[in-house]
């Protein structure tokens, strides 16, 4: 008898068991989830193991021997949802829920579906783009587990350089810019040409620039370029490697500063830290007038130079142009009154001899 109820509640056991596995939208013992249906393209897949990537509630808890509620499973995708998961907080979905594919790790995780800003809907640091928290590959942790804040490199009044300041979103939270552009030659913290959501307003913008424009002011708002004809301090220097100094660029135009700027002491932006595409042959301080009167054009070159000459006013036998040094226009000559009578002589003396003929 003892033996039949035994042999009973084992056949009990194990129809119920039978039927408890996947489907019946509720979580048990040898399942990680069960959200009572057979798809199998979802987190929660048709054998009742939660897919990669995934987070679901309720699961089965391992650790306590029992699911952590009732009622069918809801898995959402782990990326979007606001938090970097990593083996402190998705160490496997029979602990905490959810199945993290250590080949898929997120650098970042905004909680959006926005593929145009830093952080993108496949939750990966877009490049250009700085995001904090991220996810560190040295600690194999996130650097926190709020929702990550992304801004562009180029506006945030630092010279990105990608072995130095930027070394990839598992170090330093930033990935540099594709196309063969490793470092930025200047930064003056201008973003109202930008990419994203950080140009929304007018405030970062110089006069006469809106979001979404960019005029000739020294560094490119777009890609953190020295503008042409322009010298911007700090920059990157291509002998060092390093930005020249810290902090937001100053830039000023060439044809301002007073000192004829060539190939000589302009070599380029990653050297002297300034891009000059012709050569100035005077600079008046004044950037020159746009009416082109004083003989110094606008970019530094000496409008009709027959015209025009290098006058020394302090003295001191220098004739390079610089502030100090003016241009005069040439003096047409003027005749003499003995020339005058001369050339009345000599047309006198030719119409006489017409009449005479």
């Amino acid at each position: 008898m003892k033996k039949a109820i035994i042999l009973i509640v084992i056949f009990l056991f194990s129809v119920s068991f039978a039927f408890a596995i996947c489907g019946d939208g509720t979580v048990d013992s040898g399942e990680q989830c069960d959200d009572g249906d057979s798809i199998n393209s979802n987190g929660c897949k048709n054998n009742c193991k939660m897919r990669e990537n995934y987070r679901c509630d309720p699961f089965w808890n391992q650790s306590a021997g029992a699911a952590t509620g009732s009622g069918p499973s809801v898995c959402t995708w782990i990326c979007r949802n606001g938090i970097i998961e990593d083996s402190s907080n998705c160490e496997g979905p029979t602990i905490d829920g959810c199945f993290l594919d250590p080949n898929d790790q997120e650098e970042c995780d905004d909680g959006d579906n926005n593929n145009a800003n830093g952080c993108k809907n496949g939750c990966g640091i877009r490049d250009g783009w700085r995001c904090a928290p991220f996810f560190n590959e040295s600690s194999g942790l996130a650097t926190g587990y709020e929702i990550s804040s992304c801004e562009y490199l180029c506006g945030n009044e630092v010279i990105d350089i990608d072995q130095d300041t930027c070394k990839g979103p598992g170090i330093d939270g930033c990935k540099f810019y594709g196309g063969g552009l490793t470092y930025e030659e200047c930064d003056h913290g201008k973003q109202c040409y930008q990419y994203g959501p950080e140009c929304d307003s007018d405030e970062d913008c110089d006069e006469g620039e809106t979001c979404g424009t960019h005029n000739n002011d020294g560094c490119s708002s777009s890609t953190c370029r020295i503008d042409d004809g322009w010298e911007c301090l700090p920059f990157y220097n291509a002998t060092s490697g390093n930005a020249s100094d810290g902090g937001e660029s100053i830039c000023d135009r060439l044809c301002t500063n007073c000192q004829i700027d060539n190939s000589d002491n302009c070599l380029g932006p990653t050297i002297d830290g300034c891009h000059l595409s012709w050569n100035e042959t005077c600079d008046d301080g004044e950037g020159g007038n746009l009416d082109h009167h004083d003989g110094c054009a606008r970019l530094c070159t000496i409008n009709e130079p027959e015209k025009w000459d290098l006058v020394d006013v302090n003295g001191d036998g220098l004739h390079d142009g610089v502030c100090g040094l003016e241009l005069q226009e040439e003096p047409v000559p003027e005749l003499s009154s003995m020339g005058i009578v001369g050339i009345v002589l000599v047309l006198g003396l030719g119409l006489f001899l017409m009449k005479k003929k």
